[in-house]
C-alpha cells in the first residue's frame, strides 16, 4: 500500500490520475493489496490459533512416583494426584466415581511390569462413553495421564468441565487422531486435532486455561482450541471401545481457584 500511495501521489500531481488507464489500473491494484492483506490474516491466524506459535506453554511440576509402594490418592493445595501401586484398582474405585449406561462392562485390575504396578481398565464392548471422574468441581485446570493404550480398539480421553453424560469437554484418541472438543446437546465440537500414533507408555495432558486448550502427548504440543469458558466440572477419564487400558498415574493441577 506504500506503493499505491506514491503511485496515486505521482499521477495526481502529473494531473494523470483521471486518465481512463489510470482509473482501470488503481483499483487492480488495490484489490491485489487488500488480497495480500486477507492472507496475511489467514496465515496469522493459523499459526497462533492451529500451531501455537508464539503461545507459552503451561508449565506444572512434574510428580515423583513411587510404582512400587502402595497405590494413593494424594489431594494437594493446587489439585490432586493419584498413582498405581499394589492395590491400584481398590484405591481408583474409592475415590473415583464412574458414570454412563454401561458402566457394568468395565473391569478394575492391578498388573504389574518391571517398571512397577499399573491399574488395568478392562473395557468389555462398550459403544457409549463412561466416564471416570474425582467428584470435585475444577475451572482452569492441567491435567495428565500415563497411559498404555496398546491393547484397546476405541475411543480413550481426558474429560473435563464434566457436568454430566451430555455436557462436558475433552480430550481423546481418535484413529491416530488427538482431539480437542467439547461434547453439548449430544453433539462433539472439534476444537482442533492433530496426528498421533501412540506406542507402549505414554504421556497424555489437557490444559483448559480461560479460552485457550491445549491437547500435548508426550510433553509436546498436539493441538490448540479456542472456545467459550463453562462453569467448573469435574474431571478424570471417559472410555469406549473394547480391550484393555493400563494407567499408572492421573495428576490434576488447578492453574487458578475456582471462579
Amino acid at each position: 500500500f506504500l506503493f499505491f500511495s506514491v503511485i496515486r501521489i505521482a499521477l495526481y500531481l502529473l494531473q494523470k490520475d483521471q486518465l481512463f488507464a489510470s482509473r482501470m489500473v488503481l483499483p487492480l491494484v488495490a484489490l491485489i493489496g487488500i488480497g495480500l492483506l486477507w492472507q496475511t490474516g489467514e496465515l496469522g491466524k493459523e499459526l497462533v490459533y492451529k500451531h501455537g506459535v508464539g503461545v507459552a506453554a503451561v508449565e506444572v511440576e512434574e510428580p515423583d512416583l513411587d510404582l512400587t509402594a502402595e497405590s494413593r490418592f494424594e489431594r494437594r493445595d493446587d489439585g490432586w494426584l493419584w498413582t498405581a501401586g499394589s492395590d491400584a484398582d481398590e484405591i481408583f474405585q474409592e475415590h473415583f466415581q464412574m458414570s454412563g449406561e454401561q458402566s457394568g462392562r468395565i473391569l478394575f485390575l492391578t498388573g504389574e511390569d518391571d517398571e512397577g504396578a499399573y491399574l488395568e481398565i478392562h473395557v468389555n464392548g462398550v459403544d457409549a462413553p463412561v466416564f471416570l471422574t474425582v467428584p470435585e468441581s475444577v475451572g482452569d485446570i492441567s491435567l495428565e495421564a500415563g497411559i498404555h493404550m496398546d491393547d484397546f480398539e476405541g475411543r480413550i480421553g481426558l474429560v473435563h468441565h464434566f457436568h454430566g453424560e451430555g455436557h462436558y469437554e475433552f480430550m481423546d484418541d481418535m484413529d491416530d487422531y488427538i482431539r480437542l472438543g467439547r461434547h453439548e446437546q449430544g453433539e462433539d465440537d472439534i476444537l482442533d486435532d492433530g496426528d498421533w500414533h501412540p506406542h507402549g507408555w505414554v504421556s497424555l495432558r489437557v490444559v483448559a486455561d480461560g479460552r485457550h486448550f491445549y491437547a500435548y502427548t508426550n510433553g509436546d504440543m498436539a493441538a490448540h482450541g479456542h472456545a467459550s469458558e463453562w462453569d467448573p466440572g469435574y474431571a478424570g477419564l471417559f472410555v469406549e471401545g473394547d480391550g484393555v487400558i493400563r494407567i499408572r498415574m492421573l495428576h490434576l493441577v488447578l492453574l487458578r481457584e475456582n471462579t
